[in-house]
C-alpha cells in the first residue's frame, strides 16, 4: 500500500543511520498495530518494547533487525 510521508519524515529518512529501521518497516508495524487495535503511540511502543526486549519511546529507534522481529511476531 502506498505510504504518504511528511516533509519532516522525509528529512529524517535522508539522515537515517546505518542499521536503522526503514520507513516501510515502520509503516508495516503501524498497519499491524492497527490490526491489533493498538492506536496510541505509547501503547504500540510498550508492546514493541516487550518484543525487542528493550525500552523504546518511538518506532524510529528500532534497528532493521528489531523491526523485522516485531513484524514477524505480529504477522
Amino acid at each position: 500500500f502506498p505510504v504518504t510521508i511528511s516533509h519532516q519524515t522525509y528529512a529524517k529518512v535522508i539522515n537515517m543511520k546505518p542499521g536503522q529501521s526503514t520507513v516501510k518497516q515502520r509503516g508495516m508495524i503501524m498497519a499491524l498495530a492497527r490490526g491489533r487495535e493498538l492506536t496510541l503511540t505509547t501503547t504500540i511502543c510498550e508492546h514493541v518494547s516487550r518484543i525487542v526486549e528493550r525500552e523504546i519511546k518511538q518506532l524510529d529507534e528500532l534497528t532493521k533487525h528489531e523491526a523485522g522481529k516485531v513484524i514477524d511476531a505480529w504477522k
